[in-house]
């Protein structure tokens, strides 16, 4: 009789602790799907979170460089941009450029030797307009002291060429980078192709100045460095 009282008083107590059991094993099993749901969240918001935001703001741009045409010429550039960004990684702009030329040290050699000058066709001016694509973003430490923002774009567009010997139609294919100074200045790198075709008119001799000696094709490469200012909304 007295074995059976304590059977009767013992196995609440045991029953208890079995529930207890389980709902601890239930609880720490919670705790850790929490706590991984958390983990991928933050994952997700430090990927995404951006010092800065570009999407419907405009931007203008100011840059200089150099071309690479023809050999017997150097050619310097410089000029401006005007963009709209459609989102974070899609933007239009209008871009314009006026071109410095000067002879090479090829073509003084040219002269010099043989008395004669080549048949160039001097670059211009470039006006038109291109898209841009964003597909990549990311942060750089600096020397562990603060961190950059950067992005790096593709570029595609169109324009007029403008040359000695008249405008022609051109299209134009880059890319680039940009790296974020503040929210609203960034110092910026891009890369040019420009493809056209062009006519070449004869400049020696004297008695054949001016005679055209057809069209050829050119694709000119650019890189230009230069300033962006971000502002509006």
């Amino acid at each position: 009789m007295r074995y059976f009282i304590y059977i009767l008083i013992l196995m609440p107590v045991s029953l208890r602790s079995e529930d207890q059991n389980k709902a601890e094993r239930v609880d720490l099993k919670a705790i850790q799907r929490d706590y991984w749901a958390n983990q991928k969240n933050s994952e997700v918001e430090a990927v995404q979170n951006r010092l800065y935001t570009k999407t419907h703001r405009f931007e203008i741009g100011l840059f200089g460089g150099v071309v690479n045409t023809d050999p017997f010429l150097n050619v310097r550039d410089y000029g401006m941009s005007l963009g709209f960004y459609l989102s974070e990684s899609i933007g239009i702009k209008a871009v314009y450029f006026k071109d410095s030329v000067s002879y090479s040290s090829a073509h003084d050699t040219l002269t010099k030797v043989n008395n004669i000058t080549a048949n160039t066709n001097f670059p211009r001016d470039y006006y038109g307009g291109e898209f841009s694509f964003n597909p990549l973003y990311g942060k750089l430490s600096l020397l562990g002291k603060s961190i950059l923002y950067s992005d790096l774009f593709l570029l595609a567009g169109g324009g007029m060429r403008g040359t000695e010997s008249g405008s022609i139609p051109a299209v134009t294919v880059g890319l680039g980078a940009q790296l974020y100074v503040s929210r609203f200045l960034s110092l910026r790198l891009d890369y040019r192709l420009i493809y056209f075709k062009e006519h070449v008119f004869q400049k020696y001799p004297e008695d054949k100045i001016g005679t055209d000696l057809g069209a050829r094709t050119e694709l000119s490469s650019m890189v230009t460095l230069g300033l962006t200012f971000l502002f509006g909304l």
